[in-house]
């Protein structure tokens, strides 16, 4: 009897702690306001055999769709963060960190989002706070239950950049969809995670394994973890399909972020990794890649990741979590540079910012820097070049910049920084892999850079005589540029086995290189190729097409779309005969670049 009377005595006592608990969540929701956004079961897009695999999954989904736009009703299911937890992570040492106010500092600096003082905005936040400091504990005009600038609260931090709070909150009412849903358990969480840094993370070179476990991103940032998950469940071979309803899950958390997420670091990853991974789509409209890049860099620069803090580092975590500040914004430049590459549209940053015009001075700066960050000065530099190279042709002409690509422009990524790294990482490769991985990366860009800037050529000269059949003197670089990338890409990143893993970026460049061998083989065209050259075009380009569908991991997957897309354009290709050659060269006024042999760029 007694026992059971104590027992009553704890069950009352959790309850009334709990009910506390929900109403100092509820004044914390009322700060905001959230605006709840779900998956609809009903409309995605999904094959009969995958809905019934995935039937529970669906039904949970179509539950949660009927009372997401009521708050109220909304079941909250807590969730223990500790069931995500490795042995040899910092999980231990990050829960002591979170049990007092100290350790937190130092786990996670805070970032301000405020304007620059000398701003309107920033003046506004400045003279808001001496008003309150003035104010002291009398009577203050400015209101908590008003929104905007007269509420006082307004240029104050929310309560959620407290992370023992925000991992109270995340626990009792943000358990990510995925894991609520029953989609993955804790146990498969960890084990994406880990596929994710094996495999995807040499390419993205964003996370640091050492602070970004399964549990301290599922503390933080429900959405980051959602992507990394949803991503990873493409190679999870445990569970094959998986990918095709994770996804949904990652785009919901998008937009929910979007509208209602905490600001922060991990927020901008999370989008960054979107951008590199572009969920499959069937129109180019609908690719979000663009959008999700945008989203990153203004929320990086509104999270001030641009400005490196002079603040000194207290600890290992500490340093760490700087470190992974500068990565992130030097990865938000890469992805915008990167982007505005394939587009042709104006990029949203510059590369003339006090990190990434230092990058090489800040990739090597601490004994804790991750080791892809090695190679990311080079990147930048590349992108840096091209983007002057862009600029160039946007103001100055196309025609009025075609003499100078060899002397200016070519030279320029000759002797970049680029090479200067490529030449001193495959001094020191030797058997190791990861090494070979990231100088393949670095010669890839290259070469595709070198094919944009001769491509350009080649298509004014063209267009230029457009109406006679003339020889292009910039063919032969364009072919030269071509057979390197394509050459590096299957003889060196994909022989190491990592290229189903690689972003969209790979797969758009090796497209575009294979297209543009395969617009050579044109009727009206080909006859300025010998016999040797065309056949050439057509061994490589199977080959690549072969390595595509071994890549791809199913048939949404980049790689197979791109394998199919070059393979009709081939068979294309070889039905069309050439048309006679002309009889003379005629002459040109530009004159012709240099051209080197691909094997000079692995010397």
């Amino acid at each position: 009897m007694e026992i059971r009377r104590q027992r009553e005595n704890l069950l009352r006592q959790i309850r009334e702690k709990n009910e506390s608990i929900s109403v100092l969540l509820n004044q914390l929701r009322n700060t905001s306001i959230p605006t709840p956004i779900s998956v609809n079961a009903a409309r995605l897009s999904l094959k009969p055999t995958e809905r019934d695999k995935h039937g529970e999954v669906l039904s949970w989904i179509e539950r949660r769709h009927a009372i997401s736009t009521h708050a109220s009703e909304k079941a909250c299911v807590a969730f223990d963060t500790s069931q995500l937890e490795d042995d040899d992570m910092y999980s231990s040492s990050e829960d002591e960190d979170e049990n007092d106010e100290d350790g937190l500092e130092k786990a996670s600096p805070r970032i301000s989002a405020l304007p620059e003082e000398d701003t309107p905005l920033g003046f506004l936040a400045s003279f808001s706070s001496q008003w309150s400091r003035l104010n002291g504990r009398s009577q203050s005009p400015l209101g908590t239950d008003i929104f905007g600038i007269a509420n006082k609260r307004y240029f104050q931090p929310s309560p959620y950049t407290d992370l023992n709070l925000r991992r109270i909150v995340i626990e009792r009412e943000a358990v990510p969809d995925i894991l609520l849903s029953g989609l993955i358990t804790p146990q498969e969480a960890r084990e994406l995670f880990d596929l994710f840094f094996e495999h995807i993370n040499p390419y993205l070179s964003l996370l640091d394994e050492a602070i970004h476990s399964a549990a301290s991103v599922m503390r933080r940032c429900p959405f980051l973890f959602t992507v990394v998950c949803a991503l990873s469940s493409r190679y999870y071979t445990r569970r094959p399909g998986l990918y095709n309803l994770a996804i949904h899950f990652a785009k919901a958390a998008a937009a929910s972020a979007f509208i209602d997420g905490w600001k922060c670091v991990e927020m901008c990853q999370a989008y960054l990794m979107l951008t590199a991974y572009a969920a499959p789509t069937q129109r180019y409209e609908d690719n979000r890649s663009g959008f999700y890049s945008g989203i990153a860099t203004r929320l990086a620069l509104e999270l001030g990741l641009n400005r490196d803090s002079n603040t000194r580092p207290l600890d290992e975590r500490h340093e760490r979590e700087i470190l992974n500040r500068r990565r992130t914004w030097m990865i938000c430049s890469i992805m915008d540079g990167s982007t505005s590459l394939e587009t042709g549209k104006a990029p949203g940053v510059g590369t003339d910012d006090e990190l990434t015009s230092n990058a090489s001075r800040w990739c090597s700066a601490s004994k804790f820097q991750h080791p892809f960050d090695a190679d990311l000065p080079a990147i930048i530099e590349l992108l840096s070049i091209m983007h002057r190279f862009t600029e160039a042709i946007r103001h100055l002409g196309l025609e009025s910049c075609i003499g100078s690509f060899d002397s200016t422009f070519n030279r320029e990524l000759q002797t970049s920084i680029a090479n200067t790294t490529v030449k001193a990482n495959q001094r020191r490769t030797g058997r190791d892999l990861s090494a070979q991985h990231r100088l393949g990366m670095v010669l890839f860009l290259y070469q595709y850079c070198r094919i944009i800037v001769h491509s350009f050529g080649h298509k004014a000269e063209s267009a230029d005589s457009a109406p006679q059949m003339k020889p292009s003197v910039y063919v032969s670089t364009c072919m030269d540029a071509a057979f390197a990338l394509l050459e590096i890409w299957v003889n060196s990143m994909h022989a190491i086995g990592h290229v189903p893993y690689a972003p969209d970026f790979f797969f758009v460049g090796t497209g575009f290189a294979g297209a543009f061998l395969l617009e050579l083989l044109r009727p009206h065209i080909a006859p300025t190729l010998s016999a040797e050259q065309r056949e050439k075009v057509i061994s490589v380009c199977k080959t690549v097409i072969g390595k595509l569908r071994a890549a791809a991991a199913d048939e949404a997957h980049a790689p197979y779309s791109y394998a199919v897309f070059l393979e009709g354009a081939l068979e294309k290709a070889v039905v069309d005969p050439p048309i006679p050659a002309p009889t003379a060269r005629p002459a040109h006024n530009h004159p012709p670049p240099t051209t080197s042999s691909p094997s000079s760029y692995l010397a």
